[in-house]
């Protein structure tokens, strides 16, 4: 099984764009109480994406500032979902990742694979350390995120949307940062 991931880009931004909104399409009703992106209008996707890759690039350019690292999963090259850091910069002492699997591809430990790529490129980035929030209902997650050694340290009730949460936590050791 060969789980890809692959970086947005302007580049490829029209492409990216009509397989991300098929999906969010898809899956709405899955994504849409956590992702403020997956509602009906195709603009906030659009915006989530564009912003992101700008803020990116200035960030590359002025070195500290926070930005966003998204990445599309690849399931044998076919659009599996999408997985993502925020608040990443050099040596951010955390990151969030968050991630999203379409549902024909849940259950084929795609999602988890796609976890360790991204741990990965924390890593190369210097991040120390990368939490995710997830609700108590959301079983699969719960199971990814324990299954690659994330232990939850926090339960809150989200005011803005009365959503109660798991936060979970993972260290994350960088053989070049640790002496």
């Amino acid at each position: 099984m060969n789980v890809e991931l692959e970086e947005f880009s302007l580049c490829h931004l029209i492409s990216q764009m009509r397989e991300f909104n098929s999906a969010t399409q898809t899956n709405r009703a899955r994504l849409e109480p956590w992702f403020w992106w997956a509602g009906k209008n195709n603009y906030t996707r659009f915006k989530f994406i564009f912003n992101a890759l700008v803020i990116e690039k200035i960030a590359k350019v002025f070195h500290e500032l926070p930005y966003n690292k998204k990445f599309i999963v690849r399931h044998n090259g076919e659009f599996a979902g999408m997985v993502g850091l925020d608040n990443m910069c050099p040596n951010a002492p955390r990151t969030e990742l968050w991630y999203f699997i379409d549902y024909e591809h849940t259950g084929q430990h795609i999602a988890s694979r796609a976890v360790k790529q991204v741990e990965k490129f924390a890593q190369e980035k210097s991040v120390k350390q990368i939490y995710a929030r997830t609700s108590p209902k959301n079983k699969n997650s719960a199971n990814l995120l324990s299954a690659n050694k994330y232990n939850v340290y926090f339960s809150k009730m989200n005011l803005d949307g009365g959503v109660y949460q798991l936060l979970w936590e993972k260290g994350l050791i960088n053989k070049t940062v640790e002496k």
